[in-house]
């Protein structure tokens, strides 16, 4: 791997981990509803609930088998184009999706009584 890779790769991993920090402070944030929104209308309305862990911490775990998986694809498979795009527009997409989520449960738990 070449040095912007490794240092893409590190950015990423950094990514996730705020991704990670964000999930538990939401965790803690919203501790008093059991079940949250995992779906939302274009209107903004939840469609679907579930529980709360599942929900916050599925995005950095994703972005976590997605670091492990493009690495491990870069040591056994040439790589073709430009890696390090795609590992910080892997960390980038994953920490903003987190945010968006949690952002959108924010508004939603603001209705609640």
């Amino acid at each position: 791997m070449s040095g912007s890779a490794i240092a893409a790769a590190l950015f990423c991993a950094l990514c996730v981990l705020l991704c990670f920090l964000a999930a538990m402070r939401a965790d803690r944030r919203f501790a008093r509803f059991d079940r949250i929104p995992w779906q939302f209308g274009l209107a903004g309305a939840p469609t679907s609930f579930g529980p709360r862990r599942a929900f916050f911490f599925l995005m950095p775990w994703l972005g976590v088998a997605l670091l492990v998986l493009m690495g491990l694809s870069l040591v056994f498979l040439p790589a073709t184009g430009s890696p390090a795009v795609a590992f910080v527009a892997v960390g980038l997409i994953t920490l903003a999706i987190e945010l968006l989520l949690i952002h959108l449960i924010e508004r939603w738990a603001r209705t609640q009584a």
